[in-house]
C-alpha cells in the first residue's frame, strides 16, 4: 500500500473530504462506544492453547479474564460494549469465542481471537489516551502470533445525541444538524411528524484506500428520541504492521472532522468544546 510522504517534522500530512477544524473535548462527550478492530490471516495457534504469554503481555493494564467457558464474564450487566459484542458474534462461530481482557474499572476491554483483536472503550476522551490503551495489545499479537499484514483495520465511533442532558429539548434536529445529512428532519412542514429515519452512506477517504461507512439516523434511549451518528472508518487492502498506526491517526483525524461536519455550531457550542494544545489528530 503506497503512504503518504512525510515533512520533514516527520508529520503526514492528510487529505481529507471534510473540512479542518480546531481539535477539541466536549465537557458533554456524545461518544458512548469507540472500537478499533485489526484483522490478520488466521493463526491456528490463537486457538490451540490460551493465550498465556498475550496475557502476561497485558496485563498491567487488562488484568480481568472472561469466563473460562469462553463466554463474556462481563456480558450479562452490560460493561462490555454492545458493539464490540456485535463484532464478536459477526466474526466467529458460537461454539468459538474470542479471549477477553478487562479493565479494573471496566472501562476497556481487549477481544482476541484467531484472526483479529479488538479494542473497545465506552469512556473515550481522546485519542493519544485510546493509543496508549492498544499499543500493549498490538505489540503482544505481534511478539507472539507473528501475524502476516493486517487484512483489515477499522477504527468506529458511536455517537448518541441526547437533547435531555444539553438542555435542547425544545430545539429541533434542523436547528442541531448538518441539514445535508438530516434529510427530512430539517423540513419545518414534517420534521415534527418523523417517527423513524435512518441512512448509510460510504465515502471513499483519499489516503490509506480507506473508507468511511455513516449510518446515523433517529434512536430511541430510556423513552428519549436521540440521533445516532456510527462513522466506521476502515481499509481493507493489506497493511504492514509498521504503519498500523499511521493508518489510525489517519482515521482519527477524519472521524473529528467528520463529526463536526455532522452538526451545526448550535450543538456544538451545546456540547461544551474545549480546546486541545496541539495539532488536530
Amino acid at each position: 500500500m503506497a503512504l503518504p510522504a512525510r515533512t520533514d517534522d516527520g508529520i503526514v500530512p492528510s487529505s481529507s473530504p471534510f473540512k479542518d477544524a480546531p481539535r477539541v473535548l466536549y465537557k458533554q462527550n456524545p461518544l458512548v462506544e469507540v472500537i478499533c478492530q485489526v484483522r490478520f490471516p488466521a493463526i491456528l495457534k490463537i486457538d490451540a492453547a490460551p493465550p498465556a504469554a498475550f496475557q502476561d503481555r497485558i496485563r498491567n493494564l487488562f488484568p480481568l479474564l472472561a469466563d473460562d467457558d469462553g463466554a463474556p464474564a462481563l456480558a450479562s450487566n452490560g460493561v462490555i460494549p454492545g458493539e464490540l459484542l456485535e463484532l464478536i458474534r459477526t466474526s466467529l462461530p458460537a461454539a468459538k469465542q474470542p479471549w477477553q481482557f478487562s479493565s479494573l474499572d471496566h472501562r476497556w476491554t481487549v477481544s482476541l481471537a484467531k484472526d483479529f483483536v479488538a479494542l473497545a472503550t465506552h469512556k473515550y476522551q481522546r485519542w493519544e489516551d485510546f493509543r496508549r490503551h492498544l499499543e500493549p495489545p498490538l505489540a503482544a499479537l505481534e511478539e507472539e502470533y507473528q501475524p502476516a499484514p493486517y487484512s483489515r483495520i477499522g477504527l468506529r465511533y458511536r455517537n448518541v445525541i441526547r437533547r435531555s442532558v444539553l438542555g435542547l429539548n425544545d430545539v429541533g434536529w434542523q436547528d442541531l444538524l448538518n441539514h445535508r445529512l438530516a434529510g427530512e428532519l430539517t423540513d419545518p412542514e414534517i420534521a415534527d411528524a418523523v417517527e423513524g429515519a435512518r441512512r448509510s452512506t460510504v465515502i471513499r477517504l483519499p489516503e490509506h484506500d480507506g473508507r468511511v461507512h455513516i449510518r446515523h439516523g433517529l434512536g430511541n434511549e430510556s423513552g428519549e428520541v436521540t440521533y445516532v451518528i456510527d462513522n466506521d472508518l476502515f481499509t481493507e487492502s493489506p497493511t504492514e504492521r509498521t504503519n498500523v498506526f499511521l493508518v489510525l491517526q489517519y482515521f482519527s483525524a477524519q472521524a473529528h472532522r467528520l463529526f463536526r461536519w455532522c452538526i451545526a455550531d448550535r450543538l456544538h457550542e451545546a456540547m461544551g468544546p474545549e480546546p486541545i494544545p496541539g495539532r488536530a489528530d
